[in-house]
């Protein structure tokens, strides 16, 4: 059963549940985890166009040296290397996965960053914001569904992964 105050913070609708219950992503879940994809392209793909312009017109244009300008260089080819790994990964396969448990809060708090939230359910860990950390309790047993990247599969609980769903189990 949808638990409307889960469903708000992490995101998702009872549609979304059923299917993850079923063993399936979304529809809308798929999509999601497509566009993200596609946005670091795009962005990265930007970012190495605006940096190699900019180079060019410096070097060509006005005359400028390579010694002057070596961080916009190095700028360009650090953009250039996202785009092909982005690239790269743009064919990458999620899997839905889940996990059942008593939650275990903690927050993170390292020194000169921000706090990191972390909700852990027989031992997978999982980045969380500040309020889906308030919607959670301590001990309360939920079950989990999350995407991870297929070449992640190996290595679960320390991987990255994202809550699509959750669900209180009793």
């Amino acid at each position: 059963m949808l638990d409307t105050a889960l469903a708000q913070v992490f995101g998702f609708d009872q549609s979304d549940l059923t299917e993850n219950q079923q063993g399936r992503l979304s529809p809308k879940q798929s999509k999601f985890l497509k566009d993200a994809s596609k946005s670091c392209m795009v962005f990265s793909g930007g970012f190495t166009a605006v940096m190699l312009a900019i180079t060019l017109i410096l070097m060509l244009g006005f005359g400028v040296d390579a010694d002057s300008i070596t961080p916009l260089i190095i700028f360009t080819m650090v953009g250039a290397g996202f785009l092909i790994w982005t690239w790269s990964s743009r064919r990458d396969v999620y899997l839905l996965q889940y996990v059942e448990g008593a939650a275990q809060l903690r927050t993170d708090r390292i020194e000169g960053a921000q706090t990191r939230h972390v909700l852990n359910v027989d031992g997978y860990e999982f980045t969380i914001n500040g309020v889906q950390y308030h919607a959670l309790n301590q001990g309360v047993s939920y079950k989990v569904y999350y995407a991870m990247l297929e070449k992640y599969a190996k290595y679960p609980k320390t991987n990255p992964k994202l809550i699509l769903s959750i669900e209180h189990r009793s």
